[in-house]
């Protein structure tokens, strides 16, 4: 008795202490255990945190979409728990035009994607526009769609139907499930693939 109760605090400590070390040595650690043990593992997604905008639309990409060039801007919120802050860019002067995109990753985003275009949908304004899965423009202001390769729903804000929805294609398109701001999984090469 004592010695699973002493194996399984030794267990446990070992699992806290990982869980405090950062995104990476834990990938480290995690990828020198499945070499250990002979598996060939991958890691899906991408601490919320730790999300870099650059890695679903680089700059130069943001700036063709938009036909204007751009400086990314500090949000000026904090996102709940398990959501990347949004990326923001500023227009040059004298406009000094805005735009964002947002993505909810967590385990609720689809359905809660899903339930937001609902009721956009019955609102006067709303335009259905073809990005990822589904798309809705609402109010000449905001975007939403799902997205058709990760589990996830994005928002783009800003100015300009054409530069809202051009935005939102290349958001979707560099969104993939191995970048996706989500809790990080551990999968099989063959299952990361998909």
């Amino acid at each position: 008795m004592k010695c699973s109760l002493f194996i399984a605090l030794s267990v446990w400590t070992t699992l806290s202490a990982c869980e405090r070390q950062g995104g990476t040595e834990r990938k480290v650690l995690a990828s020198e255990e499945a070499e250990r043990r002979g598996a060939d593992y991958d890691f899906v997604g991408v601490n919320a945190k730790d999300f870099v905008c650059d890695s679903v639309a680089p700059r130069k990409d943001v700036e063709a979409a938009l036909g204007t060039t751009v400086e990314p801007a500090d949000p000026h919120f904090t996102p709940p728990a398990g959501v990347p802050a949004p990326c923001n860019y500023l227009g040059p002067a004298p406009e000094l035009l805005g735009w964002s995109f947002d993505l909810d990753c967590r385990k609720s985003a689809p359905e809660a994607g899903a339930q937001l275009m609902v009721t956009y949908a019955s609102q006067p304004e709303s335009t259905p526009v073809r990005v990822g899965k589904s798309g809705i423009d609402h109010r000449d202001s905001v975007l939403l769609f799902i997205d058709d390769d990760a589990p996830c729903y994005g928002r783009v804000l800003g100015p300009g139907a054409d530069r809202r929805l051009a935005l939102a294609r290349l958001v979707s398109d560099g969104l993939q499930v191995h970048n996706a701001p989500r809790e990080v999984l551990r999968a099989t090469a063959t299952q990361a693939e998909k």
